[in-house]
């Protein structure tokens, strides 16, 4: 072996980190255990941005009153949560007709969803 390649693998060898290095003095939680953990949270958190984003597009291809009936009853987009009874009472109507209307969106968003 040259002295160039042991060097190398010295070098290599001092930055190495075990999986099985305890990562808090006080604790006895390894790397391996925070790192995938960590890894684990990050792939979840991803797997949820892509599944809202997949609604939000979802909404958007829903008529305009439909999105924003949607965007108020759930607290969308920023938008305060209402009530289906304070929706009715915004609408003139009971909240029986906005629990549909919202049931048959609902209904809705998840086929698009499955398409």
């Amino acid at each position: 072996m040259s002295a160039h390649r042991a060097r190398s693998l010295i070098t290599a060898s001092e930055r190495a980190v075990s999986i099985d290095k305890t990562v808090y003095e006080e604790g006895n939680e390894k790397f391996a255990d925070v790192h995938l953990a960590s890894a684990h949270d990050i792939e979840v958190e991803a797997l949820h941005e892509l599944q809202w984003r997949e609604v939000q597009d979802a909404i958007s291809d829903l008529e305009a009153e439909d999105q924003e009936l949607l965007r108020r009853r759930f607290g969308l987009d920023g938008t305060e949560f209402m009530t289906c009874k304070q929706l009715g009472d915004q609408e003139g109507v009971d909240p029986e007709t906005i629990r549909r209307k919202e049931k048959i969106l609902v209904v809705r968003l998840r086929s698009m969803l499955r398409a």
